[in-house]
């Protein structure tokens, strides 16, 4: 990034969304999509969706 930027994914956001930028967890914003803010230079930026309560407490109610 030659300027402070931010990384836009399209995937709707949901909570269990985990981000890092160069191994340092990061918050995302949840403004209906994934937003990161990214600083300037070059950065390895990593999302991936991780466990949540709604979310295991849907799973346990399934019976998964």
């Amino acid at each position: 990034m030659e300027a402070a930027g931010a990384l836009l994914m399209s995937s709707t956001y949901f909570r269990g969304w985990q981000v890092r930028t160069d191994g340092a967890a990061q918050p995302s914003v949840p403004n209906g999509l994934i937003n990161i803010a990214v600083p300037v230079g070059d950065h390895r930026v990593e999302v991936w969706w991780g466990p949540s309560t709604p979310r295991c407490i849907a799973v346990d109610k399934a019976g998964g």
